[in-house]
């Protein structure tokens, strides 16, 4: 009796420690709160190499979001940087040629629900440098946290919110999941696209190689460059080899890179 006893108060507190782990692994996971800062002026973001940028587009292409694989993003920007000197150092008349981004880094642009929109005007007019951003959403609040939420610029009369994430994350993505995943804060999200056209580089890798588009534009570039120019390179062990634009519609990689400038 005794034994049954003992044995049944030892698999109670087992349990016990169980459970008290799992709720250890949760909060250690999903992180604390985030701490914003609420405005209505610009903000600065912080800005990118051409190198991190590039990486970014890679990973993202890959369906990985550099946020999540920060020695991941870091090992595939060292060694683009490299592979852009190379091609610049060979090429030295394409060195005013530089790496464009497509949107603000981490800047999400939404149309809030009345509800958010009172929420988050309501920790405005408090007034404070930074805040705890709790909307009472568990949920929401965690996926804030894990996606690096810093801060918010409110359009009051537009009703409309910025919402800053890390600059490393993939708007999209993020933009995609909160118009999905809650709805009851959120009507539109988007990333904050830039409009005008311009020149640019994009890169890849197959295998050993590299591939390297650099897109010279001009003209008119608010509404769309009229004139541009294309170079096409592909690098392997250290040696640029330059290929004629005619060969483009031979290589897949080209194809996919030009094809990636009109996104």
């Amino acid at each position: 009796m005794h034994s049954l006893l003992s044995l049944r108060i030892l698999q109670l507190f087992c349990l016990f420690f169980i459970a008290v782990l799992s709720i250890v692994q949760v909060v250690s996971a999903d992180g604390e709160i985030p701490r914003v800062r609420i405005l209505d002026e610009n903000l600065e973001i912080p800005s990118r190499s051409e190198s991190e940028i590039l990486a970014s587009q890679m990973l993202i292409r890959q369906g990985i979001d550099g946020y999540s694989h920060p020695d991941r993003l870091q090992q595939l920007s060292t060694e683009i940087q490299h592979v852009l000197q190379l091609v610049r150092r060979t090429y030295p008349s394409l060195t005013d040629v530089t790496v464009a981004e497509a949107y603000s880094p981490g800047v999400v642009i939404v149309t809030p629900q009345p509800g958010f929109l009172d929420y988050v005007l309501s920790m405005f007019e408090t007034g404070a440098e930074s805040v705890t951003f709790s909307t009472g959403n568990q949920n929401f609040d965690q996926f804030n946290t894990k996606f690096g939420l810093y801060a918010i610029k409110v359009y009051s009369r537009l009703e409309m919110l910025l919402l800053y994430y890390d600059p490393a994350v993939n708007p999209q993505h993020v933009s995609d999941l909160l118009a999905i995943r809650f709805s009851e804060h959120v009507k539109t999200a988007e990333p904050e696209f830039y409009l005008s056209d311009r020149s640019t580089i994009k890169v890849s890798k197959s295998g050993g190689s590299w591939h390297i588009l650099v897109r010279r534009a001009w003209g008119d570039c608010l509404a769309g460059c009229i004139h541009q120019e294309i170079y096409l390179f592909t690098i392997k062990e250290n040696r640029v080899k330059s290929i004629p634009f005619d060969e483009l519609q031979l290589i897949d990689e080209f194809v996919m890179l030009m094809d990636s400038l009109s996104r």
